[in-house]
C-alpha cells in the first residue's frame, strides 16, 4: 500500500516577520516599495489632469487614490525612519569627534553661510556615533533653515561637568503648522533619538520673543583649543542656472551648493512658471536643473518643452531613484543632456555641472570663431585635381575648404560648429562666393566639383540665396552631396530639379560608406557617383571589392553616370579601377589638395 497522500492540503509559505529580516534587506524593500508608489503618483496626477471632462464622481475617486498612495509613501517612510532608529540602537560605535568641525562640515555640506556659527576660542570633543551624528544635525539644520534664513549656532560648556552644546536659535519667530510643523516635529524627534542613544540629549524650546532655541547636548566632553580658520572670500562670476523642485528643502539647499559654488540661482516650484518665466525672461539661463517627480507637469515633459523652445540651454535631470525607461529614451533623443541621482551630494553635482557647461563654453567659443571665420575672410578653398583614368590629364578638380583660423583643425572642426550655430546657410554662402572666384580662375574644360550640405537641398525656396553667385557658371560645376546626408523627401526632388534646370550636374558623394547607398542612387539620381575610399582601398587585393566596384560602374554606364574612385593611395588601385570601368580617379597618389594658384602653376600652364 502506498503513501498516503493528503487530500485539499496545499503547501503554506511562512511569511518572514519584518523584524526577522536581515537590516539592509529590510531598508532596501522598503525604498523600493517607496519608488513603486513615487512611481504611480506621476501617471495618476496626469490622469486626473486628463478627467477634467469626466464626472465629479470620476475625478473624486482618481484623486482619492492618489491621497492613499501618497499615505503609503508617508508611512514607508516613516518605517523607514523608525528602521534607522531601531537599527542605531542595537550597536553604537563611537569615535572622538569635534563638534566646531561637526558644525562647520554640516554648514558646508548645507552650503549655508558659515557665519551662522559663532566660533570663539574652544571646542569640544566628544565620543559619538560620527555617521549618526552627522545625519541628525544635517536633518536638523536642514529643517531650521527653511523657515529661518540666519539662525544662531553657538558651541559652549552645558551646564553639568564635562558636557557641551550646540545651540541652535533662530533669529525670527516661527509660524509653522499643519504638514510643516508635522514634519519639523517628526524630525526633531527622530534627532533626540540619536542623541539620546549616545548618552546625550535634545532639548527644544520657545524663547521670550517665540523664536526656537535648540540645544544638543553631549556628554563626557573635553574642551580644547579651537584653531579658527581664516576665512578667504573669493568672488565669481559663472553661469546662470534655474532650479525647480517642488521640495523646499531640497531646493533651497541646492541653490546654497550651486551659489557656494560661484552660479547665480533663480529657482520655481511648478513646471509652469517656469516655462512661462522662460518666455519673458532678458536673461535666459545656460542650465536647467530638473526635479524628475513633481506634481502637475512632470520633469520629463518640463525639459522636452524647454529642449523645443529654446534647445542651446543645457538641461539636467535631478532624481532621487534609480532612471527608468523613460528618462533613458529622453536622453537618447536629447531631451535630457545628463542626469544624477539626489544622493550622491554636492560634489558630483557640482562635477556633473562643471563638466556641462564646460562643454558648453567650448562650443560657445567654436561659435564665436565661426563668426570670425565667416565674417574675416578666415576661409579658404584649395582643390584636388580628377584625373582621367584613360588619359591621365586633369578634367576637374575639387574645392575643399580650408581655415586659417587656429580654432579650427580641419573641415570636419568647421562642420561641427556651423551644425551646432546652424548657419549651414551662412557657410554655404561663403564658400559659394569662394567657389566663383575659383570658377572664374580655371579653364572652362575643367569641371569644378562644389561640396554642398545635404540641409540645404531640404529648403527649395532659399537656393537662390546660396547659388545665385555660380549660376552664370552651372553648366560646368557639380554639386557634390554627402551619401550620409539625410534624404528630405519632396523638397530634394524640387531641389535637384530646379537646380538642373539651372544647368548644375549632381554627383552623389561617399557610395558605399552609409548603409542607404543604393536608397540614395536611386532618389537622387545623379549624373556621377563618387566610389567611397572603403570601396577603392586595395580594391587590388579583394575580389569581392573588385567585383562590386565592377557592378557600379556597369550601373553607371548603363544609366549613363560618370564614376569618379577617390581615396586612390597607391598605383595598383589606380590601375585597378582604371580596368574596371572607372571614369575619373582622385587621391593622394595621384595629386593632394593644394592652392589655386599651384594647381595653375603646376597642371593649366604645363597644359
Amino acid at each position: 500500500m502506498g503513501p498516503k497522500v493528503e487530500q485539499n492540503k496545499r503547501p503554506t509559505h511562512q511569511v518572514e516577520p519584518l523584524a526577522n529580516l536581515d537590516q539592509t534587506n529590510l531598508k532596501s524593500m522598503l525604498q523600493r516599495s517607496e519608488n513603486i508608489c513615487l512611481e504611480m503618483i506621476a501617471p495618476l496626477r496626469s490622469l486626473s489632469q486628463k478627467l477634467d471632462n469626466e464626472t465629479l464622481e470620476t475625478r473624486s475617486l482618481c484623486n482619492q487614490l492618489i491621497k492613499l498612495v501618497e499615505l503609503e509613501r508617508s508611512s514607508l517612510r516613516e518605517l523607514r525612519h523608525k528602521l534607522y532608529t531601531q537599527s542605531s540602537s542595537t550597536e553604537i560605535s563611537t569615535q572622538e569627534c569635534s563638534l566646531s568641525h561637526l558644525i562647520k562640515g554640516t554648514l558646508k555640506h548645507l552650503a549655508c553661510p558659515s557665519s551662522w556659527f559663532k566660533e570663539s576660542s574652544l571646542d569640544f570633543k566628544a565620543a559619538c556615533a560620527l555617521d549618526d551624528t552627522q545625519r541628525g544635525f544635517k536633518l536638523l539644520l536642514s529643517q531650521i533653515s527653511l523657515f529661518d534664513s540666519a539662525p544662531h549656532i553657538t558651541l559652549g560648556a552645558g551646564q553639568n561637568e564635562h558636557w557641551a552644546q550646540i545651540e541652535i536659535v533662530t533669529k525670527n519667530h516661527l509660524s509653522i503648522s499643519g504638514p510643516d510643523q508635522v514634519r519639523l516635529d517628526q524630525d526633531i524627534s527622530y534627532v533626540r533619538g540619536i542623541a539620546e542613544r549616545q548618552g546625550g540629549t535634545l532639548q527644544v524650546h520657545s524663547t521670550l520673543n517665540n523664536s526656537l532655541k535648540v540645544s544638543w547636548l553631549f556628554a563626557e566632553a573635553q574642551a580644547v583649543e579651537n584653531e579658527i580658520e581664516e576665512k578667504v572670500i573669493t568672488t565669481s562670476n559663472k553661469s546662470h542656472i534655474w532650479l525647480i523642485d517642488d521640495e523646499p528643502g531640497v531646493r533651497l539647499t541646492v541653490k546654497r551648493w550651486l551659489q557656494h559654488s560661484g552660479y547665480s540661482v533663480e529657482t520655481f516650484e511648478e513646471g509652469q512658471h517656469l516655462i512661462e518665466s522662460l518666455v519673458h525672461a532678458d536673461l535666459k539661463p545656460a542650465l536647467i536643473i530638473c526635479d524628475a517627480d513633481m506634481p502637475g507637469m512632470m520633469g520629463l515633459e518640463v525639459l522636452s518643452i524647454v529642449s523645443k523652445q529654446n534647445p542651446q540651454i543645457k538641461r539636467l535631470l535631478y532624481t532621487a531613484r534609480e532612471p527608468n525607461r523613460w528618462v533613458i529614451e529622453a536622453f537618447n533623443q536629447g531631451i535630457v543632456h545628463r542626469f544624477i541621482d539626489k544622493s550622491e551630494g554636492p560634489q558630483a553635482l557640482k562635477t556633473c555641472l562643471e563638466d556641462m557647461l564646460k562643454a558648453d563654453e567650448e562650443q560657445n567659443a567654436q561659435i564665436h570663431a565661426l563668426d570670425e571665420l565667416l565674417s574675416q575672410q578666415m576661409l579658404s578653398l584649395h582643390v584636388q585635381p580628377l584625373f582621367s583614368s584613360e588619359t591621365r590629364e586633369v578634367e576637374a578638380v575639387e574645392a575643399l575648404m580650408r581655415s586659417k583660423h587656429p580654432a579650427f583643425r580641419g573641415p570636419l572642426d568647421i562642420l561641427n560648429a556651423t551644425q551646432i550655430a546652424q548657419r549651414e546657410f551662412d557657410l554655404q554662402q561663403v564658400l559659394s562666393s569662394l567657389s566663383k572666384t575659383v570658377r572664374e580662375t580655371l579653364p572652362a574644360d575643367i569641371k569644378l566639383f562644389m561640396n554642398i550640405d545635404p540641409l540645404v537641398f531640404g529648403f527649395p525656396e532659399r537656393l537662390d540665396e546660396v547659388f545665385s553667385d555660380v549660376y552664370p557658371y552651372a553648366s560646368s560645376i557639380v554639386l557634390e552631396l554627402t551619401e550620409r546626408g539625410q534624404l528630405c523627401g519632396d523638397a530634394w526632388v524640387e531641389s535637384v530639379k530646379y537646380l538642373r534646370a539651372k544647368g548644375f550636374e549632381i554627383a552623389l558623394d561617399d557610395l558605399g560608406a552609409g548603409y542607404n547607398s543604393l536608397g540614395a542612387v536611386a532618389a537622387v539620381s545623379p549624373e556621377i557617383i563618387k566610389l567611397d575610399i572603403s570601396l577603392v582601398s586595395n580594391v587590388h587585393l579583394s575580389n569581392s571589392k573588385k567585383e562590386m566596384v565592377y557592378l557600379l560602374s556597369e550601373y553607371a554606364q548603363k544609366h549613363s553616370m560618370k564614376t569618379v574612385a577617390e581615396g586612390i593611395e597607391v598605383a595598383d588601385e589606380a590601375e585597378v579601377c582604371s580596368q574596371l570601368g572607372i571614369k575619373w580617379l582622385q587621391g593622394y597618389h595621384l595629386a593632394r589638395p593644394m592652392p589655386l594658384e599651384q594647381f595653375m602653376s603646376t597642371y593649366v600652364v604645363q597644359k
